[in-house]
């Protein structure tokens, strides 16, 4: 049996932990790892674990470095100050904290500095409480020299091992990766266009991607709606999974979870009047569909996750209007309001369509905040209309009192707006869309096109806009997410990205030197884009950026990990 990198770190780290509950014998994991040594020798796939390559543990990091500056003083228990005498010693990968009378190992942060410095470099990371030999497939992605420092290289990616045919290259370079593959024979369709974005990423950054298949020539009117799960570096695991077969179905929504994804889709063949929720477990085990009743029926939905569950948000047709309506469900499906929340009461929306959504919650808080936007064509001119809600402990509370428009100064296009959450102490929003200013002339009026904006929402306050082009084309649909770790420092920064006539476009604040590659390997193809941001992971996080050549009879879905590695902690 072969274990991958990080098998193999949760492994060694269990054997650490059963050394050190073994109250015969406190003091055997003492000096420069000799117990811990004798304990993991052998014990994966018959490997000496010390002083091998490619990730493995260095000799006399665990249960070592006693005298080190930065150890913790072994056995203090934080709460009662008495010693806990079963405690081993700490090392720079694994400390222990007494609770209770117990023992309980604390890693170090991924990506401390531990091991021998040769030449001023250190030679491994910690890794789940482990030293790692640096280098390409120990799973953590270099961020290469900070400020002088000595330091490896930079990586673009690091999926923990040296194997190619992923997201991630063989010498740890992100590749384009054909995630779901196209068929241009004709026999069946996948049905990828507009889905922006067709990737969901759960709290562990596991990925499922989904898609709409068309069964032509089989069936010109039957659809399937499709899966397929993926590793948080893009190696797709299991085989397809088939959600749903039927007429009449709509585009399929994921949404990532704490453990897992959730898909929602439209269905005619089950009801006008609601949508459908299905479970998508880690392993691949698929819960059963559960119809979500609504009050008339839905189109265009789309869902984010709110808190521990969805929030899904919607248009229906009501006296001659569009509206906008959400409904909050649980992770399993089950609705959390007893009826439909009209967003959008009639006095304020006349033709609402394509609403998006996004929802944050600060650490340690209960209630998730979110901001749903849509654009309403009801008026002389196209307006983005928005609108904030809470969780509240009797329902959903309002945060605007109604909806409110969109500073925009252009007329949006009919792709509508994107919708991003920046950071959530305050809550800070940012919506994205394509438009063009007002022409008239003595005998019509034109709009021109071009243009893709953004606009920061921050409580009341709108700060200025953003043009971040004049050369967008009128088929330029914008998707927008935050750039990772950055926003949530404070920093108000996104990744944009869109199709021009030159071809897409992908623009940010501080977009790694990766982006090259995939600008190279796009070319100027026909793409519809997506962008999904992965979980703020200890060591490597990122962006899940995704392509569809709409210039293929049945396009496949490309995907490119945009990686920005955490900086290694010193000593």
């Amino acid at each position: 049996m072969t274990l991958t990198t990080r098998e193999r770190h949760a492994l060694a780290s269990l054997l650490v932990l059963l050394a050190a509950c073994d109250p015969g014998t406190p003091g055997d994991a003492g000096a420069d790892g000799a117990a811990v040594d004798g304990a993991v020798d052998g014990a994966v796939d018959g490997s000496d674990l010390d002083g091998s390559v490619d990730g493995e543990l260095l000799d006399g990091e665990v249960g070592s470095d006693v005298g080190d500056a930065d150890a913790v003083d072994a056995g203090v228990d934080a709460d009662a100050g008495a010693p806990c005498e079963d405690c081993p010693a700490d090392a720079v990968c694994l400390a222990h904290v007494c609770v209770d009378g117990a023992c309980v190992p604390t890693p170090a942060p991924a990506g401390t500095a531990c091991g021998e410095m040769p030449m001023g470099i250190p030679e491994g990371v910690c890794l789940e409480g482990v030293c790692a030999l640096r280098g390409c497939g120990d799973g953590y992605c270099e961020p290469g020299p900070v400020a002088g420092e000595p330091a490896p290289a930079r990586e673009g990616c690091d999926d923990g091992n040296v194997a190619g045919g992923d997201a991630c290259s063989s010498s740890c370079e992100p590749v384009l990766y054909p995630a779901i593959e196209g068929d241009d024979d004709g026999d069946v369709i996948p049905q990828l266009r507009g889905q922006r974005p067709a990737l969901a990423v759960d709290d562990s950054g596991r990925v499922l991607a989904t898609w709409l298949e068309s069964q032509f020539p089989t069936s010109s009117e039957e659809y399937v709606v499709l899966a397929r799960r993926f590793t948080s570096e893009g190696v797709a695991v299991g085989d397809i999974l088939e959600l749903a077969r039927g007429t009449g179905a709509g585009l399929p929504v994921p949404v990532g979870l704490a453990d897992g994804w959730a898909v929602l889709y439209s269905s005619s063949t089950v009801s006008l009047d609601g949508f459908v929720f299905r479970r998508v477990s880690v392993d691949g085990t698929l819960g059963m569909p559960r119809l979500v009743p609504s009050d008339g029926e839905v189109t265009s939905p789309f869902a984010t996750r709110h808190g521990d569950g969805v929030l899904v948000a919607w248009t229906r047709s009501v006296s001659s209007q569009r509206r906008v309506y959400a409904r909050r469900l649980t992770a399993s499906g089950a609705a959390r309001d007893t009826e439909d929340i009209e967003v959008t009461p009639p006095e304020v929306t006349r033709s609402a369509d394509n609403p998006r959504l996004a929802s944050i919650r600060a650490d340690g808080e209960i209630n998730a905040t979110a901001l749903i936007a849509w654009r309403d064509s009801g008026g002389e001119y196209p307006t983005i209309y928005a609108r904030r809600l809470s969780d509240a402990a009797a329902g959903v509370a309002f945060v605007d009192l109604a909806p409110f428009e969109v500073p925009t100064d252009t007329i949006p296009f009919a792709g509508g707006c994107y919708v991003a959450a920046l950071a959530s102490a305050p809550p800070r929003f940012v919506v994205a869309w394509s438009g063009g200013e007002v022409m008239r002339s003595p005998t019509s009026t034109l709009i021109s096109s071009g243009r893709v904006m953004v606009r920061e929402i921050v409580g009341a306050s709108f700060p200025p806009q953003r043009v971040l082009t004049t050369e967008a084309g009128g088929s330029a649909f914008p998707v927008i997410v935050a750039e990772p770790g950055l926003s949530a420092a404070g920093e108000a920064t996104f990744v944009a990205a869109w199709h021009s006539p030159s071809g897409p476009v992908i623009v940010g604040d501080h977009l790694p030197p990766e982006i090259s590659v995939l600008r190279a390997a796009w070319g100027s193809g026909e793409e519809t884009l997506g962008l999904v941001a992965t979980p703020h992971a200890a060591y490597c996080t990122g962006i899940w950026v995704t392509s569809v050549d709409d210039l293929r009879v049945s396009p496949g879905l490309d995907a490119f990990l945009l990686t920005y590695p955490v900086p290694s902690r010193a000593r």
